[in-house]
């Protein structure tokens, strides 16, 4: 991933000016330059960032997903602002194998979880509102609240022996202008699960200070070290202001089909008012295609193939990698609770980006850097569990002709 800081001043074209949510002047950073250099002479990295599933030598029930997407009704078109009755019922079932009482009434389909964002921050703020969510995590949420003409502001999540909310940097970043506080459950790239002592703190916070809790669980069918304390979803929760995002990408291995959701939970009230205005927005897009609206109860049924090779492989990754971190006395393999992703803690005094740097230009290897994510304090590297195991260990082993002993 080429992370690349956007510049946001007004653009003048000389007969035109350009919104600055949409003006992002932007230049490769020196590792995206660096794999541009190493293709052009023909090389082609071990990539230990590869986290699509499609790309990664899952096996597919191929007949069975086209045949899915290929029904006869797929032909005639029935617009839905929720989204179909029959994939909104199936998406309510697996939830309630989980053990979450979500009804179909809560649910609302949308095309992919950034669409999901997207509509969430039209709802509940206005240009010049605040947003928060945790540090570190993905950068995406910076360029979607940017484009709904949002401010974001980041609270932290703390590592001592595990990943926790600081919530004194949450309470000190909440102001007249916050509207929500989103929470990745299991969070990208740390792997760390929400807390039940975190959730009845976040719950009496927003209740308290009038905020919704958005929950990113498109990781939380992948638990890997799995506390006895962790909450591995809060859908069809009524205890406060909650709305759920998920999707096929992760939970089916599918991000070609384009099919996510919204779950609302919450008291009554509350979930009246937010799933008609949500369907007033996505009545306004209509962006779910009929085809995977209607293949969604097979697609979703066919989950539990893809989760159980998914799930061998990121123990397998994890427990190579385990191994790796154990022979290198100066790194540290932080806990990885669920979710595709391990961070190694590099040692001391190792400047990030040239260490990466040097090890896609002298091994070919390619990793994250942590300052993709926004970590702070001691270096490290972040690596997907979702690569094929011979490639993925192919990798480990120049990495660890890297890495110090």
């Amino acid at each position: 991933m080429a992370r690349q800081r956007a510049s946001l001043k007004r653009l003048s074209m000389g007969y035109v000016y350009l919104s600055r949510r949409a003006t992002f002047e932007s230049t490769p950073n020196p590792i995206a330059l660096a794999l541009e250099r190493l293709q052009k002479r023909g090389i082609k990295p071990l990539d230990l960032t590869q986290s699509n599933p499609t790309l990664a030598g899952f096996r597919y029930r191929d007949d069975a997903i086209r045949a899915a997407v290929s029904a006869p009704d797929v032909m005639i078109y029935r617009p839905s602002p929720e989204g179909a009755w029959q994939a909104r019922q199936a998406i309510a079932e697996y939830y309630r194998e989980r053990g979450c009482p979500v009804e179909p009434e809560a649910v609302l389909l949308v095309s992919g979880t950034s669409e999901g964002y997207a509509y969430l921050f039209k709802l509940l703020g206005d240009p010049g509102d605040v947003v928060l969510v945790p540090k570190p995590s993905y950068p995406l949420l910076e360029y979607l609240a940017t484009l709904e003409s949002l401010e974001l502001r980041r609270y932290e999540l703390v590592f001592c022996d595990r990943w926790q909310i600081d919530f004194d940097s949450l309470e000190y970043a909440i102001d007249d202008r916050t509207r929500a506080i989103v929470i990745i459950n299991p969070n990208n790239p740390t792997g760390s699960y929400l807390k039940r002592v975190e959730l009845v703190s976040l719950l009496e916070l927003a209740r308290a200070r009038h905020l919704v809790l958005v929950v990113d669980e498109v990781f939380s069918d992948f638990p890997l070290e799995l506390p006895p304390d962790a909450v591995t979803s809060v859908a069809g929760l009524d205890a406060g202001p909650i709305i759920v995002l998920s999707g096929l990408s992760k939970v089916a291995g599918l991000p070609q089909m384009k099919a996510s959701w919204l779950v609302v939970g919450g008291p009554n009230d509350f979930r009246r008012e937010i799933t008609g205005r949500l369907a007033f927005i996505a009545d306004t897009y209509l962006t779910v295609g009929t085809p995977v609206q209607a293949g969604l109860p097979v697609l979703l049924e066919l989950r539990r193939e893809f989760q159980a090779q998914a799930r061998e492989r990121l123990r397998h990754n994890l427990e190579r990698l385990r191994a790796l971190a154990a022979t290198k006395s100066a790194c540290r393999l932080l806990p990885v609770e669920g979710g595709w992703y391990a961070v190694l803690q590099l040692p001391p005094g190792i400047d990030e980006e040239s260490w990466v740097l040097a090890l896609l230009e002298e091994e070919h290897v390619l990793v994250h850097p942590g300052y993709f994510y926004d970590f702070a304090g001691a270096a490290c590297i972040i690596v997907s569990l979702l690569c094929e195991p011979a490639e993925f260990e192919a990798g480990l082993e120049r990495l660890g002709r890297h890495l110090p002993a």
